[in-house]
């Protein structure tokens, strides 16, 4: 507000100030003018100065325009004390226009806004009611106030009305009852609503309007129903209670004026230690409020633990206020919206907290890094064990306390590292090492199993590392390990599996070589005997050597249909002319049970088609000698870039792939191709070998 607003604003109140005590003063007509001296006016000049001081402290809210309105508007009361007519008339007329901005302070205050459409509809119904209803009166009754034998003649007056005069007056008395009760129940409702900080600000204002609201009730109503001249007696009551209005006001801006004499309490508190969010929260008078650090490089936000939080933004009934070094966002306050009102005291009490906020700031950022790391840490495959010279375990990560079997990370500390991780078979080896490795505790590295808490084997591969202060004097060691239990499990897989492809492959060339000499060869040797016969019968027994050479020729049919299995059995040849699809239907056509087959697929890769026929075929062997079967179903499908090869039956159950070579080999041979073997067999319910073969793992034919 502008000092020539506030220089106007003051003398219109000196104007209004000297008509209404001239007025009251040559009055002929008010029996009690030491009364309206003393209170009337200094009711009205309290308002008008409160709201003066609001504009000039905050000229963005409105409550000191209402503050001062109502100030204006009540001096107009004091036309009522004139001797004229129809100045005695006017302010009759517009005497309660005061009540209009008096139910808009109390409803919005402190914050100057209306909360609700009710509430700003509200005040423009009590000044359409009690404007008409005195309109009305002073057009049907030439006397409206009919307490006042000595005041003039109302000059508007229409008629002489008795009647509809009484009617009226009621009326009007009435409506005023029913409009302050109204009010008083909406400050209720708004009490009730407010939070704490809310309320602290409210009580001093509207503690004093509703004890004014709630007096000239019973003033109306003695007036009404036991004697005006006792309502009359009352009045000053009221008038005491609307006095104290502004003045509440001020002791609000003076009770946070006082406040901020409470920054250097802020300083000592937080010099002796206290925590800072608490000291604020205190210095404030909020309870709810919260701070929150802004860590550097980027909009990140952690609170004073450390752990990330939503970067703060305003809402329903909460601000947020940063706070600043060097022109850079250090931290924020989220607090209460009532505070807005009273952001110099704000700004005094972070200010005087800056370096408390910086160092705190600093802090949070530490504990950040420190969940951060920690996060990392135990979120890490690898193990992490901290241990100290002594050869105890300091502190571990998840990943240590996991392959360790521990239930939690406390069960571990304090124990020694070789008591945990190192099998009792090498512990002396390891203590021995160690002892003989002090002070320096040179890095090293070396590969251990042991059995940890649930007897589990398991296999680490260490790494460590001694951890040295400034002075090179080593504090700790920091033992970083692998779990690679899985990885030589794998290992040991791998060499088993190769071990059984070199025997089969050593068994399949023996058999080979067998059912060569015992089959073909020797027919072949037998063809080769006979075809030196003929040879030798030729020119001297034609007819023994036709017979001769008939009977090689049937010889040698046979050894080339034999020839024909044995090829067979190594690879069908109708697989590599025909594919996946004819060569199963060949071998469920071979089949000894029905055998549904379905296949979807087609122009696979060459080594991925061997590998499911192989796998069909060797189930479906295994179901008509072993599984007593009645029926069958065989399923091959392409699904996500994988083979699936799914051989089902209705047979016994049971089987066991360890216990035969078939179903093993079948496995290395699909593991070979980066696939997997699962067979499924419960007593009682059949077999179902499945096979999933990626057909990235192999080219196709060109």
């Amino acid at each position: 507000m502008s000092r020539l607003v506030l220089s106007v604003g003051i003398a219109l109140l000196l104007v209004e100030t000297t008509l209404a005590v001239v007025l009251i003063s040559t009055s002929d007509h008010d029996s009690n003018k030491g009364i309206s001296l003393g209170l009337a006016v200094t009711v009205g000049v309290a308002f008008v100065i409160s709201g003066l001081v609001a504009l000039w402290r905050r000229p963005e809210n409105r409550t000191g325009v209402y503050l001062a309105a109502i100030g204006y508007l009540w001096f107009f009361g004091a036309l009522e004390e004139s001797n004229n007519a129809w100045v005695y008339t006017s302010g009759f007329a517009l005497g309660g226009l005061a009540w209009i901005p008096l139910a808009a302070l109390l409803l919005a205050y402190p914050a100057g806004r209306f909360e609700s459409r009710l509430e700003r509809v509200f005040p423009w119904i009590v000044g359409a009611a009690l404007f008409g209803l005195s309109a009305a009166l002073l057009a049907f009754d030439p006397t409206p106030d009919s307490t006042c034998t000595r005041c003039p003649n109302n000059p508007i007056a229409l008629t002489d009305s008795s009647h509809v005069a009484k009617a009226l007056d009621v009326l009007d008395a009435s409506t005023g009852i029913l409009l302050a009760l109204f009010a008083v129940g909406l400050l209720v409702r708004r009490w009730r609503r407010a939070n704490p900080a809310l309320r602290r600000a409210l009580w001093p204002v509207l503690a004093t309007g509703g004890a004014a609201l709630t007096t000239i009730v019973v003033v109306s109503l003695v007036e009404q129903l036991v004697s005006e001249s006792l309502a009359q007696s009352l009045w000053p009551i009221f008038l005491v209670f609307l006095a104290a209005v502004p003045l509440a006001f001020l002791f609000g801006v003076l009770r946070t004026r006082l406040a901020r004499s409470a920054v250097s309490e802020v300083v000592v508190e937080l010099q002796r230690g206290a925590p800072t969010r608490e000291t604020l929260a205190h210095a404030l008078r909020d309870p709810t409020l919260e701070l929150v650090y802004r860590l550097p490089g980027g909009d990140r936000w952690v609170d004073g633990e450390g752990d990330p939080v939503p970067a703060p933004q305003p809402s329903s009934g909460r601000s947020v206020t940063l706070i600043e070094r060097l022109g850079v966002p250090i931290a924020a306050l989220e607090h209460d919206a009532v505070l807005d009102e009273e952001h110099e005291l704000v700004d005094a009490v972070t200010a005087a907290a800056g370096l408390a906020i910086h160092n705190e700031r600093l802090r949070a950022e530490a504990r950040a890094q420190y969940v951060f790391l920690e996060t990392i840490t135990d979120t890490a495959p690898s193990l992490l064990v901290n241990v100290g010279i002594d050869g105890r375990i300091v502190n571990q990560n998840q990943a240590a306390v996991d392959v360790a079997g521990a239930d939690d990370q406390e069960e571990l500390r304090g124990l020694f590292f070789w008591d945990v991780f190192i099998d009792e078979s090498e512990r002396a080896d390891v203590i021995a090492r160690f002892e003989a490795l002090a002070p320096e505790f040179p890095s090293s590295e070396y590969e251990n199993t042991f059995s940890n808490a649930r007897g589990e084997m398991r296999v680490v591969y260490w790494r460590t590392s001694p951890v040295r202060d400034k002075d090179g004097t080593v504090r700790s060691i920091i033992a970083g390990g692998l779990d690679i239990t899985e990885r030589k499990r794998h290992e040991e897989e791998i060499r088993a599996s190769r071990a059984r492809i070199v025997r089969a492959e050593d068994e399949a060339r023996r058999k080979l070589e067998r059912n060569l000499h015992d089959g073909a060869q020797q027919r072949l040797v037998s063809l080769s005997v006979a075809l030196r016969l003929i040879e030798s019968k030729l020119t001297q027994d034609p007819v023994a050597a036709t017979e001769l050479l008939a009977g090689a020729r049937e010889e040698l049919s046979h050894a080339l249909e034999e020839l024909r299995e044995l090829a067979r059995g190594i690879h069908p040849a109708v697989l590599s002319d025909r594919g996946l699809g004819p060569a199963l239907e060949t071998l469920v056509a071979r089949a000894p049970l029905p055998v549904e087959l379905e296949v979807g697929v087609d122009g696979l890769p060459a080594d991925v088609e061997a590998a499911a026929y192989y796998v069909v075929a060797e189930a479906l062997t295994n179901v008509a000698k072993y599984g007593h079967a009645s029926s069958a179903t065989v399923r091959v499908a392409a699904e996500n870039g994988t083979l699936e090869v799914s051989v089902r039956d209705d047979g016994v159950g049971g089987a066991d792939p360890e216990k035969g070579s078939g179903l093993r080999g079948l496995a290395d041979r699909v593991e070979a191709l980066a696939g997997r073997l699962e067979v499924t067999s419960s007593e009682g319910t059949g077999t179902t070998v499945s096979a999933s073969i990626p057909l990235s793992s192999a080219e196709k034919p060109s």
